[in-house]
């Protein structure tokens, strides 16, 4: 059983402007002690998706049109009452925010941050709160831990933001971790780290029998390649690719997946030109038919502009809502050549 299956999420903004489709029907699952990457361009609605699921849309003018989120035992994050929902956020649903600036509150202790998901759900008393709080840290790579305790957030600089707000999240080993670009903040060497910390984390719980499922966004798509198991594409506010990891590489079936992969600044050859994808991603408050790639896509055809976004499986596990990926694959076979 899914530890959270999302069916059909639409998350739209009513502005001056019109309608904003930032989440536009998406639906996806995530298994005990998996960990899922979502990946796509700013823009493509990751963050949306993920604060819809926690109930942090500004509404107005922001408003969930549609769909369910059922998390563990059947609870509906999305419809379900609040009260309900709260007992579930920060204890078994954890989020790591995006924004270290802004996501930290610059009138408490950092302490005082760390250890209220603890206390406010029970889960210790103030001392072991407080000594488990510490620990947190220190498996972030902050040294002097107890210290850092009595800081203010204006005292620390972005990357210790980041690193205390990864603590806050891991701090009460949640079943499902939301990671919103947790690392953008940090060194490489502090990024390998505190991944390694949330693997570590994952293998104790399933060590206990328990399981820890992360949701992991990022543009990093080397990070998606070494930490997650299956990989979702998000363009347009709809997934346009979904698989594991090893298939949506080697094998990608939507173009917009094969052209954010050869943007990688890795594949360029010495002296060469970098890569980009040409045009812009498409305005959410616009309407259009079809395939939001479309005006992009070096292989869009008349079909792709009343295309069905539903996604389709080519292999078991591996879908894409491209409606010509099946062309695409017998023109890679003819030429000789594995999309990756």
């Amino acid at each position: 059983m899914a530890l959270l299956t999302v069916e059909n999420l639409r998350t739209y903004f009513h502005t001056r402007g019109g309608v904003a489709r930032a989440v536009d029907g998406v639906s996806f699952a995530i298994e005990p002690g998996e960990t899922v990457g979502l990946v796509g361009e700013s823009g493509s609605g990751k963050s949306v998706l993920c604060y819809s699921l926690l109930g942090l849309i500004p509404m107005p003018p922001g408003r969930i049109e549609s769909g369910h989120a059922w998390f563990g035992d059947g609870v509906d994050l999305l419809n379900a009452p609040r009260r309900e929902v709260r007992r579930l956020l920060g204890n078994r649903v954890a989020m790591v925010f995006q924004d270290p600036m802004t996501a930290l509150n610059p009138y408490l202790r950092v302490g005082a941050q760390v250890v209220e998901s603890l206390i406010e759900h029970g889960l210790c008393g103030k001392a072991e709160a407080r000594r488990r709080a510490v620990e947190a840290l220190r498996a972030v790579a902050i040294r002097d831990a107890e210290a850092l305790m009595e800081a203010y957030p204006h005292q620390l600089s972005g990357g210790m933001r980041q690193r205390v707000m990864i603590a806050m999240a891991m701090v009460t080993e949640p079943d499902l971790l939301i990671a919103d670009e947790p690392t953008t903040a940090l060194d490489v060497s502090v990024q390998a780290q505190i991944l390694g910390q949330m693997r570590e984390l994952q293998s104790r719980r399933r060590e206990a029998g328990g399981a820890m499922s992360i949701l992991f966004i990022t543009h990093d798509l080397g990070v998606v390649a070494g930490l997650c198991q299956r990989v979702l594409v998000m363009y347009g506010g709809k997934i346009v690719e979904s698989g594991t990891a090893e298939a949506v590489y080697e094998a990608s079936a939507h173009p917009y997946t094969r052209a954010l992969l050869r943007a990688v600044p890795c594949r360029a050859t010495d002296g060469g030109e970098l890569y980009s994808i040409p045009g812009q991603p498409p305005d959410p408050a616009s309407d259009w038919e079809g395939c939001p790639f479309a005006p992009r896509c070096e292989f869009a055809a008349e079909v792709c502009l009343r295309a069905d976004m539903a996604l389709r499986e080519g292999t078991p596990g591996h879908a894409t809502a491209c409606v010509r990926a099946d062309e695409l694959e017998r023109l890679d076979r003819g030429a000789g050549r594995v999309v990756s």
